[in-house]
């Protein structure tokens, strides 16, 4: 009996240690922001980028191969404060912000 009661402390007190030292992350949504929505750049495409849970890119094109591993989409802004820093050089080589807020992205409907 005293093995059976052991054992069974043995785990809460596990489970307890595994709950506290888990610590869940809270990403807001999107939609509780005004600069992550989506716009449209005077020829009909949409101001959108592509970004990879890791990195510092974003993305034009979401077929771009170093997005392997999926990607997260929405506005320039919500990649820049989201940390990343500058346009990829393979899919994007050439392209300026400035472009971008002109021309939108022309990839967009590549999903």
């Amino acid at each position: 009996m005293k093995r059976v009661i052991s054992a069974a402390l043995v785990l809460v007190l596990a489970a307890c240690c595994l709950s506290s030292c888990y610590e869940e992350k809270v990403v807001p949504t999107s939609a509780s922001s005004d600069f992550d929505r989506i716009q449209y750049a005077d020829n009909g495409n949409p101001k959108i980028v592509y970004w990879a849970e890791s990195g510092e890119r974003y993305h034009i094109k979401p077929t771009c191969h170093t997005l392997r591993n999926g990607y997260i989409s929405g506005s320039l802004e919500l990649a820049k404060a989201a940390g990343r820093n500058g346009w990829c050089g393979i899919c994007s080589k050439n392209w300026t912000d400035q472009e971008f807020e002109e021309k939108g992205n022309p990839y967009a409907d590549d999903e």
